[in-house]
């Protein structure tokens, strides 16, 4: 039963140390907005501040990289890997944004490291999430997906609350230093807290509706951070309560363990288990991803992401340029938190029925009906000016509903499909489709919006968004459409067994 104990205590100290690495990389993500900052006040022009939004997100948001590194090297190598990128890169950032030079050698230099200080958070993201799923069953596993891709929405604001909170105006080069060792002393604590366990096949079965029961508590308590945050955060802007309300379920996640460890462990003594009379886990789905590319469902849900995500992130990036071209400026705030609020109840919400209904409910169907919810948001939206001025609110709201509900369905679906195995790869290439599609769709909208404007940056009247939104609409129709092909390419008979099996395509 000792080894059993110390199986389970890594097994369940693995959620809480994940969610703080997921939360610790969001600095990532935060880059290109001080960057932008520090690029206005060296002149750079406003295709370097684009060109510095862009990097960055595909840095953040480069799965396959990370997803081949944490297969092929391992989950330890990985962090290793992510605490000497982030350690070294945000030393380099630090005395670039601490230096005023502008020559090209300075802002070479400045892309190529915000794009590995970026891809530094993906890696050590990528690594706690796919190693953190691997180590429960395919029901829990699910659930962590919820957890964590809701707390991967709410990273950025973690390092922003506790800056904007505490650290009034800081030096630069000596922040960003710490930042990157801060996350980097992390990063190597997570390689040795965040380990693959396999308890065994009748263990995990019989213990499997205590994981559920634990894995809820963690729901609960994220719910209730995101209520807080969303309150003191986002609509009062007290960012210093917003921050030690941020610290405060942190901590309150990894004493959560004792009770989640507790119920659980006693109910293996109870059952009498023991690790070596478990047998091995049973046969779990292994579809590498060499082999996934050739799945026509996984190719469709793939071009799907790069649609739907890379037009609803778009919508959010430039809420404010849209609030102005329908006379709305004063409301910018509102629709961002707006959309923020409803991103995040698309994924904890939305994730949690399509868990609750995954026996009832295909997952493509979820994706389906995302995808309709965002055709339809950008349709309302060009009704602003002629039908009602709430249909701007209304719109916001659907397309981020959509956004958070693709986010938490895709990577649930992959691991569906293909298995926990391979579950990093899988779903990596799924967000760089997403990362891809942010920056091929958001260029569009800006050099749309741009010629509306005459070459401005601001641009009034329905005209600026008009082709556009009606693009986003069709590819959102687009998007069902590959939804509904991969779903009916899912209840093949066929494809039921090849995937129940792992079966090669």
């Amino acid at each position: 039963m000792e080894e059993l104990k110390n199986k389970m205590i890594h097994k369940w100290i693995s959620i809480p140390y994940s969610i703080l690495v997921v939360v610790v990389a969001g600095a990532c993500y935060n880059l290109f907005a001080y960057f932008q900052s520090i690029a206005i006040m060296k002149g750079y022009s406003q295709d370097t501040l684009t060109g510095i939004q862009y990097t960055v997100l595909l840095g953040y948001y480069l799965g396959i990289i990370p997803g081949y590194i944490n297969r092929n090297q391992g989950t330890t190598i990985a962090f290793y890997i992510a605490a000497a990128l982030s350690l070294i890169s945000f030393a380099v950032l630090g005395y670039i944004a601490n230096s005023m030079e502008s020559s090209m050698v300075d802002k070479v230099l400045m892309f190529i490291f915000l794009f590995i200080g970026a891809m530094s958070g993906s890696i050590a993201t990528i690594a706690a999430i796919v190693t953190t799923v691997k180590s429960f069953p395919k029901m829990a596993g699910i659930l962590i997906i919820v957890i964590l891709v809701s707390y991967y929405k709410i990273a950025p604001y973690f390092e922003y609350s506790v800056r904007v909170g505490f650290f009034t105006s800081p030096n630069l080069q000596y922040y960003f230093a710490g930042v990157g060792a801060i996350q980097a002393v992390i990063y190597v604590i997570a390689s040795f807290a965040i380990q693959e366990i396999d308890l065994g096949g009748n263990i995990e079965k019989a213990l499997q509706a205590y994981d559920r029961m634990g894995l809820l508590s963690y729901v609960l308590i994220e719910v209730i951070l995101f209520l807080a945050f969303f309150i003191f955060g986002l609509v009062y802007e007290n960012w210093k309560i917003a921050a030690i309300i941020f610290i405060f379920f942190l901590v309150l996640n990894f004493i959560a363990v004792a009770g989640a460890f507790t119920i659980v462990y006693q109910q293996a003594k109870t059952e009498g288990l023991k690790v070596s009379a478990s047998i091995n886990r049973e046969k779990r789905r292994d579809i590498p991803f060499e082999e996934m590319l050739h799945a026509p469902k996984y190719i469709c849900l793939t071009i799907a992401s790069f649609f739907i995500l890379g037009t609803t992130c778009t919508f959010s990036f430039n809420i404010f340029q849209i609030s102005f071209s329908f006379h709305q400026l004063e409301q910018g705030d509102l629709l961002l938190d707006s959309f923020w609020g409803a991103d995040m109840f698309g994924r904890i919400g939305g994730g949690l029925v399509a868990y609750f209904f995954i026996d009832k409910i295909n997952g493509y169907k979820w994706a389906i009906f995302a995808s309709i919810i965002s055709a339809l948001g950008f349709a309302v939206c060009l009704l602003t000016e002629s039908v009602s001025p709430h249909c701007l609110f209304i719109s916001t709201i659907m397309v981020g509903f959509a956004s958070g509900l693709f986010w938490v369905m895709v990577p649930s679906v992959v691991m569906e499909d293909a298995g926990e195995i391979n579950f990093g790869l899988n779903w990596g290439l799924t967000l760089l489709a997403s990362a891809v599609g942010m920056v091929i769709f958001g260029v569009i909208f800006d050099q749309l919006y741009s010629f509306e404007a005459g070459g401005g940056t601001m641009c009034s009247g329905i005209n600026c968004v008009m082709i556009p939104f009606i693009l986003f609409c069709i590819l959102g129709v687009v998007s069902a459409g590959l939804c509904y092909y991969a779903l009916i390419d899912d209840e093949k008979p066929e494809e039921k067994e090849r995937t129940l099996l792992g079966m090669k395509y």
